[in-house]
């Protein structure tokens, strides 16, 4: 049981403080924006290593990590 409440407490930060992820596509020249590192992943089917600012994926999108999402 203890384990799972660390796990837990573990994640928790990631939950709240979600960073905002742009996905520039330099064929296209359009920009994709997310509200999390996890809905980028989802949207084009890849794995959370490659979600790092300045990594450049298949040679065509360029991945920027902009931080957390301010709200009003």
């Amino acid at each position: 049981m203890v384990k799972n409440e660390y796990e837990h407490f573990k994640s928790r930060p990631i939950r709240t403080n979600p960073k905002t992820v742009e996905i520039f596509d330099k064929q296209t020249g359009k920009t994709s924006i997310f509200p999390s590192t996890h809905k980028a992943r989802r949207a084009f089917k890849i794995s959370p290593t490659y979600i790092k600012d300045g990594t450049i994926w298949k040679d065509r999108y360029e991945i920027i990590v902009v931080g957390e999402i301010i709200f009003c």
